[in-house]
Order: structure tokens, then C-alpha cells, then sequence
């Protein structure tokens, strides 16, 4: 899967979606909103593997 349902941490569910991965510059980020569990970031980096196919 490319795509992870992250639900704790945000106002509503929101996806990573591993597919769409574009860059930004520094300045435009915000405020920090949460900070994900390593269980999710496992899937987050599992899906990134895929998509960019690395081993």
C-alpha cells in the first residue's frame, strides 16, 4: 500500500499518500501538528520503499 489513514493527531483523518511526493521550501512550513507513532511511520516507510523501489 501506498497510502496510509493516519487518525490520532490530526482534527480528521488524514492520508499519506506515498505516490505523491513533492518538495517545499523550508519557509513554507508551519507550526508543527503532531508527531506520528513509530508504528506509523513504519507503514510510512514501508509504502515510501514501494513507491520508490528500494530495497
Amino acid at each position: 500500500p501506498v497510502e496510509i489513514l493516519v487518525t490520532k493527531g490530526f482534527s480528521k483523518p488524514t492520508k499519506f499518500q506515498a505516490d505523491s511526493i513533492f518538495t517545499i521550501g523550508k519557509e513554507e512550513l508551519g507550526e508543527k501538528i503532531t508527531e506520528l507513532s513509530p508504528d506509523i511511520m513504519a507503514d510510512v516507510n514501508t509504502a515510501l520503499q514501494i513507491e520508490l523501489n528500494l530495497e
